[in-house]
């Protein structure tokens, strides 16, 4: 009995395995589609947020680090530069990074786009502090340029129906999040929120995928993929995401909270993860590309959705 219990672990081992590198093998042939030459302004332009990922990668910005303010002082400025009113909110975290039993200010910067008739906010979350160890210029400046690269092209546009609300965090790389958590507990825009998308990438390029969902799946899904030019997901990653305790991103803290979303990253080229290696001549523009040109078209259309809906009137929507 006990040589067949060994077997049985066994075989499920090799089967989690072998699903996985089939999974990635599939991923792997895919390749993000080349950026457009031309765009009209209401669309993500590549040229601008890879100009904003050099400017925020030269060095590594930890929580409580100077490069860090550096960063932050940038996306504010930024923001009032689109004309909007960034705030923060700074709390008190331990210095994970630093001397044992010290502290540091992890510092959130927020922003609200108004929307004509909000039923409930739409939230766009990334982060822009990194680990000691890595420029960090795809973990996760490309999320803030995007982020900020949205911004641009929302506010370009026609006037959406939610308002919109951009979340810079502070304080992800740590494992309790710092920053997302202490937003969704206790900023009081986050009471509000009805969706969020958060970005996140875990190498230099390959295509932008779905890497984490809460919520009315088949609903989010099936919207996902009307809304932007480049959808792409693969059940086995959200699958196996959520039997390991879930992605571990800022996503999590929404997710907890009840707040229906979804999260992108890319994949490819994992060694530069959490190293120097992660430059801005490391980030593929096609994975840029299509990471923006899905989240600004997918933020604009659920930005336009009647959030006060409950999340099962929504499923039943799908399968109408």
């Amino acid at each position: 009995m006990k040589t067949q219990a060994v077997y049985n672990r066994l075989a499920v081992v090799v089967s989690w395995v072998a699903l996985l590198l089939g999974g990635a093998l599939g991923v792997a042939s895919l390749v993000p589609p080349a950026p457009p030459v031309n765009s009209n302004p209401s669309d993500f332009s590549v040229v601008p947020a890879l100009d904003d990922i050099k400017r925020i990668a030269r060095e590594p910005r930890p929580i409580g680090s100077s490069a860090n303010q550096i960063v932050r002082d940038d996306i504010i400025a930024q923001l009032r530069q689109l004309g909007l009113e960034p705030q923060i909110q700074a709390i008190t975290a331990p210095d994970y990074f630093g001397k044992p039993g010290g502290s540091v200010e992890v510092v959130n910067v927020v922003a609200r786009i108004p929307g004509t008739a909000s039923t409930s906010s739409v939230a766009l979350v990334g982060h822009y502090d990194s680990v000691p160890t890595t420029l960090g210029a795809n973990d996760d400046a490309s999320a803030v340029a995007i982020l900020l690269e949205t911004a641009r092209a929302v506010m370009a546009g026609q006037p959406l129906r939610n308002d919109v609300i951009l979340v810079f965090t502070d304080g992800e790389e740590p494992a309790p999040r710092f920053g997302s958590s202490a937003f969704v507990k206790e900023h009081p825009w986050a009471g509000n929120i009805g969706f969020v998308i958060n970005l996140e990438a875990l190498g230099s390029g390959g295509p932008s995928t779905i890497t984490g969902m809460g919520g009315p799946g088949r609903w989010i899904i099936q919207r996902y993929s009307e809304a932007v030019p480049y959808p792409t997901a693969f059940s086995f990653l959200t699958t196996t995401a959520a039997l390991i305790g879930g992605s571990n991103t800022d996503l999590e803290p929404f997710l907890t909270a009840g707040i229906a979303g979804i999260e992108f990253a890319y994949l490819h080229g994992s060694p530069i993860y959490h190293t120097m290696d992660d430059t801005p001549e490391r980030v593929s523009l096609r994975s840029l590309h299509q990471q923006g040109a899905t989240r600004s078209p997918l933020s604009a259309t659920s930005a336009a959705w009647n959030l006060a809906q409950p999340a099962t009137t929504r499923t039943m929507h799908s399968s109408a």
